[in-house]
């Protein structure tokens, strides 16, 4: 599973130092899942300190305080719909009462699938 990939040890990069990389990823059928778990690996291959986070993991105050590059991977079912593991992200992310700049102190990017 994602959470026993997350906890593999890491191969340290060519000069010894490691980027933090986190990666989010909301999936209903596990492609998603399985997605995050390949990037992972090969992130860590590349010297990265990757780990897979399941959206449900994740608190909204965790989020904002990610470090290093956080890398979104969201399926989506039916007509466009969040899956199941990314719903409480979805609300909080189209929360009108959310801060616009909540993201702002973080390096992200995002795929859909």
């Amino acid at each position: 599973t994602a959470r026993q990939s997350a906890q593999e040890s890491t191969r340290p990069s060519s000069t010894g130092l490691q980027r933090p990389m986190t990666i989010l990823f909301g999936s209903q059928t596990g492609t998603a899942e399985g997605f995050a778990t390949t990037l992972m690996r090969e992130a860590r291959a590349r010297g990265y300190a990757a780990r897979t986070v399941d959206l449900d993991d994740l608190s909204q105050g965790e989020l904002s305080r990610v470090d290093g590059l956080c890398i979104f991977l969201l399926a989506t079912y039916g007509e466009g719909e969040p899956t199941d593991n990314a719903i409480a992200f979805h609300r909080w992310a189209n929360n009108d009462d959310r801060s616009p700049d909540s993201l702002a102190a973080i390096q992200y990017a995002a795929f859909g699938l």
